[in-house]
Order: C-alpha cells, then sequence, then structure tokens
C-alpha cells in the first residue's frame, strides 16, 4: 500500500531533521527558530503515530480518495491529514513543556541532546528577537 510508503519516506525525512539539526557534540543556537518547527512537528509526530491510524482506518472502511459533492471535490485523506497536523503539532508542543516541567524522574533529555522542542525554539526565537531590536 502507498500509505505504508509515504510514512516510511516521512519517518526518513524525521530522521534526517533530527540528525542534520541536532548534532550531538556541536550547539548551534541559530538553528533553533520558531520558523522551522512546524516542519519537525510534521515529520517528527503527525505521519507515524496519527496520520497512519487515521488513513489506514479509512481505507478499511472503503473511504474514496475523493468523491464529488455538489460543485466541488471533497479529499478526505487531504482533510484528515489538515486536522491531523494541527493536533500533532498541539500534541508536540504538551510534550515537549511536560518533558521540561514534569515530575523529576519523568523530564526528557531532548534539550540536553540537542534536538528540538518548543521550549528550546520558543526560548531561542525570543533571544534572537531581542537581539535583532537592539538596545
Amino acid at each position: 500500500m502507498l500509505i505504508f510508503l509515504e510514512t516510511m519516506f516521512q519517518m526518513e525525512m524525521r530522521q534526517l531533521i533530527d540528525l542534520i539539526t541536532a548534532l550531538e557534540d556541536e550547539v548551534d543556537l541559530s538553528k533553533f527558530s520558531l520558523k522551522n518547527y512546524p516542519q519537525i512537528v510534521i515529520y517528527k509526530i503527525t505521519y507515524y503515530p496519527f496520520y497512519l491510524s487515521v488513513a489506514l482506518a479509512m481505507y478499511m472502511f472503503h473511504i474514496p480518495q475523493f468523491y464529488p459533492s455538489g460543485t466541488q471535490t471533497i479529499e478526505p485523506y487531504t482533510l484528515a491529514k489538515s486536522i491531523i497536523i494541527s493536533l500533532g503539532d498541539c500534541f508536540q508542543i504538551q510534550d515537549d513543556y511536560l518533558n521540561l516541567s514534569g515530575m523529576p524522574k519523568q523530564i526528557s533529555i531532548d534539550i540536553i541532546d540537542n534536538k528540538f522542542s518548543w521550549c528550546s525554539e520558543y526560548c531561542a526565537g525570543s533571544v534572537y528577537a531581542r537581539a535583532a531590536e537592539g538596545p
């Protein structure tokens, strides 16, 4: 099925983004910006756990790729993907915040490992914006 190949490609893209932007032995805060964050979230969290599950359920229930409705064509998979991207974004922000401020035994080491998180992106974006404004 094409959905599995598409999801595997998205997972590879996620891994590539993680490797390119978060070198373990080099911290480059200039790579951290809210401009890059949406792409990272889409590839990191949206496709595999969320979209694949929904798309497979839609496929199992024989929902077509598209169908006419009056004067327009409805594309259920595209519509589902746009909704799931928003849900994935909300989920990732919540997860990143809880990783930063959760109970000590449960705190993730994403920031220590130089990985993108909403908290680090937001902080770095704020610092760079203030620096651009000047004194």
